[in-house]
């Protein structure tokens, strides 16, 4: 758990400096750790712009909280995992 959450700041602190635009982003964290949350809160506007799509596998139980930008694409379920493919459209250009 300790090396997760050292990967998790060292990656903030890469995207940080980069400011590198994704296309895609894919969240599959630890289940149970609390860390899909705070991977979410660390995609922004300045790495996710509108029409980015983000990638989540989550544990079936959690229900699941997303900012609104975040567009439902599609969902399934496989076993105890859902898994779900998110569109981000803040609405800013439309």
């Amino acid at each position: 758990m300790k090396q997760d959450v050292l990967n998790i700041c060292t990656s903030y602190i890469v995207l940080l400096i980069g400011k590198v635009l994704y296309d895609i982003i894919f969240l599959d964290p630890p289940f149970r750790t609390g860390l899909l949350e705070k991977a979410v809160e660390l995609i922004n506007d300045s790495i996710a712009p509108d029409g980015c799509l983000v990638y989540i596998e989550h544990e079936k139980e959690n229900a699941l909280k997303l900012p609104e930008k975040y567009h439902l694409l599609k969902s399934g379920n496989a076993g105890q995992v859902t898994y779900s493919l998110y569109e981000i459209n803040s609405g800013s250009n439309s």
